[in-house]
């Protein structure tokens, strides 16, 4: 059986500055390609739902299998 794994990141300040990408947000796609087995994406984020799935819708953002947003009182 694969072994299941999960990757809580924060997204501003982490993967995106002012916006941009930074070396962080290839790190993680480097960390999903290479990874054994599942890999569940979660972006803990004080952004909202909203605009966390914009980011995601645009590209910017791998897709997640969840989001905590606006401190996780959204998720």
């Amino acid at each position: 059986m694969a072994e299941k794994r999960m990757l809580v990141t924060d997204v501003d300040g982490t993967l995106l500055e002012e916006g941009k990408p930074t070396p962080g947000l290839d790190t993680l796609g480097t960390l999903l390609s290479v990874a054994p087995g599942e890999v569940k994406v979660v972006y803990a984020t004080g952004r909202s739902f909203g605009s966390t799935r914009r980011l995601i819708d645009e590209g910017i953002l791998p897709p997640a299998d969840a989001v905590a947003a606006f401190v996780g009182t959204e998720v």
